[in-house]
């Protein structure tokens, strides 16, 4: 009998540790990059869409001045930051272009929180098929702020 309370002691204390230890896990975060667009390869990334691939959660991707031709989808709860300003070498000023070619939504956003700051959204369809600036698609919680959206058939769709 002396034996169940020792067993019970032990196994309380091994309960202890794992809680304890998986707490750890749970508190352990992702540190937020700032990760670098520029069309002209100064950068990080060439392409808005290869940054948004390697970027986690909480990230914040500056996309600096130039044209990306490209159709977005943010997947993740990330920043989008236009820079008015060249990186590095080259010649580009004013906001980023993103230039959805007339061949769909320029950015679609399938994650909740997004932010999307300081940029030119152009080129969507303008004709049928319908497609939009911004397509938020079901999502909730975005920033979208000091954009410029044009030529698209609707500039923002909820």
């Amino acid at each position: 009998m002396k034996k169940t309370p020792i067993l019970v002691a032990i196994l309380l204390i091994l309960i202890s540790i794992t809680i304890q230890s998986n707490a750890k896990e749970t508190l352990q975060t992702h540190s937020i990059a700032e990760i670098v667009v520029d069309n002209e390869g100064d950068g990080d990334y060439q392409t808005i869409s290869a940054a948004i691939q390697q970027a986690n959660n909480g990230d914040i991707i500056k996309i600096y001045s130039g044209t990306y031709k490209e159709n977005i989808i943010v997947d993740k709860k990330i920043i989008l930051l236009g820079c008015s300003t060249e990186y590095k070498t080259g010649f580009d000023t004013g906001k980023p272009i993103l230039d959805g070619q007339q061949k769909g939504d320029v950015i679609t956003l399938n994650s909740d929180a997004c932010t999307l700051l300081n940029l030119a959204i152009v080129n969507g369809v303008i004709d049928t098929p319908a497609a939009n600036g911004i397509s938020i698609p079901g999502t909730s919680d975005h920033v979208i702020k000091n954009n410029t959206i044009q030529n698209n058939f609707i500039g923002v769709d909820l």
